[in-house]
C-alpha cells in the first residue's frame, strides 16, 4: 500500500481523487494550502505527491521545491490546467514525475497508481 498526498485548493478536486486512490487501496493525505502540504509531507514522507499549480498561499513550484529540499526523491505530480510543450519542460526542471491537465481522468491517476505501487 502506498500513501499519496492530494494538494489542491478545490475540496472536489481533493475528494474525488482521493476516493479513488482509497478505493485502489492505498492512504490518503490531503491538503488545501502549499504551507499545510509541505507539514504534511514532512511527517508523513508519503510514496507520491499529486500538487496543484495555483494554490492560495504559495505556488506549486516553491511547495515543490521545498518537499524537494525536504527529499530530492520525492515523486511529484503536478496537477494543472496548462498542457503544452514549454510547461513540460519547466516542469521537468523541477525534478517532477509527470502531470495531471483538468479536467483530471482517473485512468491517468490509475497508472499513477500503478507505478508507484510496482
Amino acid at each position: 500500500m502506498g500513501t499519496f498526498l492530494i494538494v489542491d485548493d478545490e475540496v472536489s478536486v481533493r475528494d474525488i481523487i482521493g476516493n479513488f486512490i482509497a478505493r485502489k487501496g492505498q492512504q490518503v493525505l490531503k491538503a488545501q494550502t502549499g504551507e499545510e502540504a509541505i507539514a504534511l509531507y514532512a511527517k508523513h514522507k508519503p510514496d507520491c505527491v499529486l500538487l496543484d499549480m495555483k494554490l492560495p498561499d504559495i505556488n506549486g513550484i516553491e511547495v515543490c521545491r521545498s518537499i524537494k529540499a525536504l527529499n530530492p526523491q520525492a515523486k511529484i505530480y503536478f496537477i494543472t490546467g496548462i498542457d503544452d510543450n514549454s510547461f513540460r519542460k519547466e516542469a521537468e526542471q523541477f525534478g517532477i514525475v509527470g502531470y495531471l491537465v483538468k479536467p483530471i481522468e482517473l485512468d491517468d491517476v490509475a497508472q499513477i497508481i500503478k507505478s508507484i505501487s510496482s
